[in-house]
């Protein structure tokens, strides 16, 4: 279960609609929660001196989150936070490095942020400071949509289930988004129905190349992996801590031209034409930043990046811990190439 929780606020209604799902998911495992905001100085380029100004936007930042955990300000999203273990963090400087930093000096094994809703693609190329985030964070990264719902609870319905959608493409870098699926969803729905629904999508470039006999191959390939993967997770062999609570697992395979269109659609509509029954319409979404599609999965027309920046849903992307020394690597075979294309 997640233990610390990570909450980025810039001072706005929309930023803290996060503190709700982020204090579910603290009370559930008697955890605590961080509260972070990040002054950004307009320009270190301006030739009169900033540290006044700066100064007192730390100290209106730090009462800004004091408000929030004394309930002064009357947010009612602050409802509930004094009965939780939190602190507060005001720092100075660029949002998305200080609060990737804050993640590893805080211990937060979790981050619940609140993007602007659906961006353009153009945004997301630019780089907004949830994507800078989800990219480079070494723990889970929940992101909430302006205009999306907010799964702060159980299913509203109480014949429903809570239901997260997790997408597998059969690489284990695609797997390791299974574990924190499944106990955001026992944190948050706390003993109430809570399912998992497991999806593989066959794109069109393998249908094409492929005859009727050998797409159903696919079909009953892919089927069988994904009763393998609900099977680990029932035995506790994804994660021995949810052998006694995990959630119910269902799954079920696609055969479409968009995959990341596919995985939306399925999410937000239901849909499913292959497995243990069809899909009903899902409240949140889970990912790995890497699939099949590897260390570039960034680069335009990923998977993840797209149905990040297409779904209204609130999406869990977790980054394999393999990425950063990945990253560092390439990083410096890039730096060597460079030095000698110089010489």
């Amino acid at each position: 279960m997640f233990k610390r929780v990570l909450v980025p606020l810039d001072g706005s209604a929309r930023a803290e609609r996060a503190l709700g799902v982020a204090k579910r998911i603290a009370r559930a495992s008697g955890g605590s929660i961080v509260l972070v905001r990040v002054v950004d100085p307009v320009s270190d380029l301006w030739p009169v001196n900033q540290a006044p100004l700066v100064e007192t936007q730390l100290k209106v930042a730090a009462v800004y989150l004091a408000d929030l955990l004394n309930e002064e300000s009357g947010a009612p999203t602050a409802a509930d936070s004094s009965s939780i273990p939190a602190e507060t963090l005001a720092l100075r400087g660029n949002p998305a490095s200080n609060i990737l930093s804050a993640i590893t000096s805080s211990g937060a094994d979790c981050v619940v942020l609140c993007s602007h809703g659906q961006s353009t693609e153009t945004s997301w190329r630019v780089g907004g400071v949830s994507a800078k985030i989800a990219r480079h964070a070494k723990v889970p990264v929940l992101i909430l949509k302006e205009r999306g719902s907010v799964p702060a609870g159980p299913h509203p319905d109480a014949t429903e289930p809570l239901r997260v959608l997790v997408p597998l493409d059969g690489s284990v870098n695609a797997r390791v988004a299974l574990a924190p699926a499944a106990r955001l969803l026992v944190d948050l729905a706390q003993g109430a129905p809570a399912a998992l629904h497991l999806l593989h999508v066959i794109p069109a470039e393998v249908q094409m190349l492929s005859s009727d006999e050998r797409k159903q191959d696919l079909v009953n390939k892919a089927s069988s992996y994904l009763k393998e993967m609900a099977a680990k997770l029932k035995d506790g062999s994804i994660d021995p801590a949810l052998v006694n609570r995990h959630p119910d697992v269902t799954w079920s395979v696609m055969l479409d031209s968009d995959v990341a269109n596919a995985i939306i659609r399925a999410a937000e509509n239901g849909d499913a034409q292959e497995g243990s029954g069809s899909i009903a319409r899902c409240d949140g979404i889970a990912m790995s930043t890497h699939g099949m599609s590897g260390i570039r999965r960034w680069a335009m027309g990923s998977v993840t990046e797209r149905v990040m920046y297409g779904t209204r849903l609130p999406l869990l992307i977790t980054r394999p811990a393999w990425v950063e020394e990945k990253v560092n690597q390439e990083e410096v075979r890039a730096s060597v190439v460079s030095d000698q294309i110089r010489h």
